[in-house]
């Protein structure tokens, strides 16, 4: 067992900068500097050092640490500055939790190995006093291990019970207020799943949370069972830079218009003209230049695997392999769809049951946000709205996802460019209600502009509307 290259850089970033209460202490305790591999190591110990010296991480004086290492190993000066680089990028944004719990897993592996070999040499002499011995490498080994461990909280130390009070639950942000506001994206340890009948939005949505999170400076891994890389790929461009598909497309945007209060009260739609197409010559080099700033944020990843073939844990599997091969562990994961991944036809419900409480457990055990989509069932398609008994398949899906999304539209909506997202389930905050978004999927768009719905004027306008084009 040995601590990735993507690990270890992280560690050493908490060592230098993590602002929990005594968290630098805690690192150096955990993962002594000799742990590292050379070059990370030179550093660790000159951050160690400074901990000691001045009771806190070196923060800012992080750059006067790598400085000195360069005047004095001038040689590999590119080498340290590329780590400082590093560090400074992922320093806000770091998957705290995840990194801690990797390196607590190594210390015990490392621990516990320590204290068997011990044994085992001490009992290459079958006497009493190395009987005794080995009994206390080995006790002294499992009580260390354990000693990395936190009991829990304790309801009645107010400070560990109370703490919920200055943190809030991060919610990835989808661009739709109406969701961000109650923090009903997807979140880490948490399963957002988006329902819809086939054809209706499902890979636009998960394709929208990753344009979102991308921007927002997350980590984004997008795994795809359904369409292949280059169609994602095709599908991202035009949702970042609003890129046609082809010439001759018409498009138009839907704006809302709201009363006072906020309310809906009725739509205006306008052309939108002079958009670039996939088609254009030239496209490649406009393209290009777009995704030039791009190299700057934190990546996004997608990744292909056959219909039907792809576990939890081979899933699991190909992160564990990008973390060691490029250093990267994702913020959130997209997977499209769920429902296409591996199951046995002979226990279909039971095992789509427990796909989603592994892919759930995925997310908890790596401190990501997971979102995926499911479909409906055929009932669905003469329903207005469609709400949790509408799922598919086992009903346990409805139970295991945190926060579970109808993506609903007629194809009277359809025509107009709108549709209705209903939240038929929040875990932690308010749910059944109804947004009203419109969309310009010909330019990529799932969601241009947003409004929560309420009472009959949304159904009145779009019964006249639908009368106006039958005159």
């Amino acid at each position: 067992m040995k601590l990735t290259t993507a690990i270890q850089e992280a560690l050493l970033t908490l060592l230098c900068y993590d602002n929990e209460p005594r968290g630098c202490h805690f690192v150096a305790a955990l993962v002594p500097s000799l742990t590292f591999d050379p070059h990370f190591r030179e550093i660790a110990e000159a951050a160690e050092d400074y901990v000691k010296k001045f009771d806190r991480p070196p923060g800012d004086h992080t750059l006067d640490l790598i400085d000195t290492l360069c005047e004095k190993t001038p040689d590999v000066a590119d080498i340290y500055r590329r780590i400082f680089d590093s560090m400074e990028m992922t320093k806000d944004g770091l998957n705290r939790e995840y990194v801690l719990s990797h390196a607590t897993r190594f210390c015990r592996f490392q621990r516990l190995k320590r204290g068997m070999t011990k044994a085992v040499e001490l009992l290459q002499d079958e006497s009493e006093e190395n009987l005794e011995e080995a009994e206390k490498q080995l006790r002294e080994s499992l009580q260390a291990s354990s000693d990395l461990f936190a009991p829990g909280i304790i309801l009645a130390d107010s400070r560990a019970s109370l703490a919920f009070l200055d943190k809030q639950h991060e919610s990835f942000p989808t661009g739709i207020p109406q969701l961000d506001i109650p923090k009903l994206g997807p979140g880490r340890k948490r399963l957002h799943v988006l329902s819809a009948l086939p054809g209706r939005g499902k890979s636009w949505w998960l394709i929208h949370l990753g344009k979102i999170a991308l921007m927002h400076g997350y980590r984004v891994c997008h795994v795809t069972l359904e369409m292949s890389e280059d169609e994602v790929c095709q599908r991202y461009m035009q949702s970042l830079f609003s890129v046609s598909k082809r010439e001759g497309q018409q498009h138009s945007k839907n704006t809302f218009e709201l009363d006072e209060l906020g309310r809906f009260v009725s739509w205006r739609g306008e052309r939108i003209k002079g958009r670039p197409t996939l088609t254009d010559k030239g496209i490649r080099r406009v393209l290009e230049k777009k995704l030039k700033p791009l190299t700057r944020k934190p990546p996004l990843i997608i990744k292909e695997f056959p219909t039907g073939d792809l576990t939890v844990r081979q899933l699991e599997g190909y992160l564990d392999g990008l973390e060691g091969a490029l250093g990267f562990i994702p913020d959130l994961l997209l997977v499209d769809y769920a429902d296409l991944m591996r199951l046995e036809a002979r226990n279909y419900r039971f095992d789509l049951g427990i796909l989603y409480k592994d892919l759930r457990g995925l997310g908890v055990k790596r401190n990501l946000g997971v979102a995926t989509a499911s479909q409906a069932n055929r009932e669905a398609v003469n329903t207005r709205t469609i709400d949790t008994h509408d799922i598919a398949e086992d009903f346990s899906k409805v139970a295991t996802a945190d926060v579970l999304i109808t993506y609903n539209q007629s194809p009277e909506e359809h025509e107009l460019g709108l549709a209705r997202l209903f939240v038929a389930k929040g875990r932690t905050d308010v749910d059944k209600f109804s947004v009203l978004i419109s969309q310009a999927y010909s330019l990529g768009q799932f969601c241009l502009d947003s409004v929560r719905m309420s009472g009959s004027v949304y159904w009145d306008a779009l019964t006249a509307a639908r009368a106006e084009e039958v005159e």
